[in-house]
């Protein structure tokens, strides 16, 4: 409880992002829910098989084409907090991204683990922009309570997304996590190595409404099997 109590503090005073829209908030531009680098503020929640989540993100202009993005979540029950910062170019469509996960349910244990990766995307558009290929890659670390180590990870990422109408769009992401050291790790008197070599699908397909509001069915694949499924609500201001 006092974890979690400590995680509800962040997220109360330290509102923070993820996408651009405009600093002019009377802008007759649509709002691009499909594009990554989309720039908006957001209120979102969402439940599935892994329980429920919330998350706040809030955009700051830095200059006419870049943006400062971040956002916080709480996420699978407030099992997991997450803290994502980026600064996207608005006109090249690219950025860099720093993303923390703090998981305090580690091996399903009153455990904690901790991910930090750094990483850089680009928006490759396609068929007057109905289709957009955003190729991620990063590195970042990794540590829990049973290693004695930290593990060096690369990251990659292929985000296809292709827009059926202003309304209704997709997107499909392979993941693939490798890591460069094993972690050392010791669990009920036993001592083993731990490696990443991580696959993982995650879909989902999205419908816009009143131009500033998203619902999403998601579903997600890892590589032990395992299939997860929720629903999405996104408010845009």
């Amino acid at each position: 409880m006092k974890k979690l109590a400590t995680i509800l503090s962040i997220f109360l005073i330290s509102p923070t992002t993820y996408a651009l829209q405009s600093e002019d908030n009377n802008s007759n531009e649509k709002l691009d829910f499909s594009d990554p680098t989309t720039v908006y503020s957001s209120l979102e929640a969402s439940y599935g098989t892994e329980g429920a989540s919330i998350g706040f993100g809030l955009a700051t202009g830095l200059s006419e084409s870049w943006a400062l993005l971040s956002k916080i979540e709480l996420k699978e029950d407030a099992d997991i907090f997450r803290g994502r910062a980026a600064a996207i170019s608005t006109e090249k469509g690219s950025g860099i991204l720093v993303d923390y996960i703090w998981n305090n349910n580690y091996f399903k244990e009153d455990l904690d683990s901790h991910t930090l990766v750094l990483s850089a995307l680009q928006v490759l558009p396609f068929n007057d922009k109905k289709t957009l290929i955003v190729p991620i890659a990063g590195v970042g670390v990794l540590s829990n309570e049973l290693s004695s180590n930290t593990s060096v990870i690369a990251m990659a990422q292929l985000a296809l997304i292709h827009n059926f109408s202003d309304s209704i769009w997709m997107n499909v992401t392979p993941q693939y996590t490798y890591s460069f050291n094993d972690l050392k790790m010791e669990y009920e008197n036993s001592k083993f190595t731990l490696s990443q070599r991580n696959f993982e699908l995650e879909a989902f397909v999205g419908y816009k409404f009143f131009d500033t509001q998203n619902v999403k069915l998601q579903y997600k694949l890892t590589l032990s099997e395992e299939h997860q499924y929720w629903a999405s609500y996104t408010f845009a201001f």
